[in-house]
This record gives C-alpha cells, structure tokens and sequence, in this order.
C-alpha cells in the first residue's frame, strides 16, 4: 500500500499502514465485515485513509458473499 504521507487532515502526523482485524465498514449500502482490512491511520490525529485497491478487493470478497 501507498501509505506513509502527511496527513491531509491534521498536517502534523503520518499516516501509518494498518491492518485491522473484522473491520467494519459498508459497502453497497450494506454492513460489512472485512476480515482483515488495510487502512491508513494518521499517528498523531487517527485520520483514517482508504487505498483504492483495497477498497476493490472488500468489493470483491463482498460481491462473493452475496452471491452464494
């Protein structure tokens, strides 16, 4: 992931590569559990930031779910 930027909200920290265990999020309208997600937290404010391939591959495991 393209993490390890300054923050855009608080201009003060770095936003760190996370993964997060049963993140919960929407998608589609939808609640939905990631099972392991990869987000980008801000170390000094806890901005959270989504990169778009991941938020592509929750779509994806999304779409699988809702299929069977």
């Amino acid at each position: 992931m393209k993490y390890g930027y300054e923050c855009q909200e608080c201009s003060g920290g770095t936003v760190k590569d996370v993964t997060k265990k049963n993140y919960e999020t929407v998608v589609s309208g939808q609640k939905f559990i990631v099972p392991a997600a990869r987000i980008g937290v801000c170390d000094t404010c806890s901005a959270v930031n989504y990169h778009g391939d991941e938020l592509r591959k929750w779509r994806k495991i999304f779409e699988s779910r809702r299929n069977k």
